[in-house]
């Protein structure tokens, strides 16, 4: 096993032993701190639109964050697995971003968001009232991690998602990697 593969191994185990309860408290203190940090910067009236996610097994749950970006009036997106248009006729697939209006997120959770590595239909998810959004309409993204480290150094899941996704963001956009400190790691490779 190579070294990322170790790390990403150790991390989630790490991140699984925390126990339910302790982590749907900590993942609240944390959406807490994530709306006083990226909300800080709608304060001036202009809507942000910021990119999160659904939580995946024991990732940090969002869901108060999102509901503080709601009630800011901060559009939420989120990540979906589209065919890869450039690709052609090809089978791969790519991370998109798309808008969840207020009144159709709990019907996009349960019928996209719960689905991470499901490949969508464009057209599919704009029936459902999503739109994509441009990486460079983002104020603010909050980011998943499997691991890091103290030299920002980030580690996912290995598909390389993030990896394509973040360098197209406006060079003013607040990153901010989302994890639990038992995540942390000396080195990430």
């Amino acid at each position: 096993m190579d070294a990322k593969a170790t790390t990403r191994k150790r991390a989630l185990a790490a991140r699984d032993a925390i126990p339910a309860t302790d982590r749907a408290a900590r993942s609240q203190a944390l959406c807490k701190r994530l709306a006083n940090q990226v909300l800080r910067g709608a304060a001036h009236g202009s809507a942000l639109t910021v990119a999160v996610y659904a939580a995946m097994r024991s990732e940090v749950d969002l869901d108060a964050f999102v509901r503080a970006l709601y009630a800011a009036n901060a559009r939420a997106c989120f990540p979906a697995m589209v065919p890869d248009l450039q690709q052609g006729a090809s089978k791969r697939s790519v991370m998109a971003f798309f808008s969840v209006p207020e009144g159709r997120y709990a019907t996009a959770r349960a019928a996209v968001l719960r689905h991470p590595l499901r490949v969508f239909d464009p057209a599919t998810l704009a029936q459902l009232g999503l739109a994509p959004v441009e990486p460079s309409a983002f104020d603010a993204v909050a980011v998943p991690l499997v691991a890091f480290d103290d030299a920002n150094r980030r580690l996912g899941y290995g598909g390389g998602n993030y990896d394509r996704f973040l360098p197209r963001l406006r060079k003013d956009c607040q990153v901010i990697g989302v994890a639990f400190r038992e995540q942390q790691v000396p080195r990430v490779p």
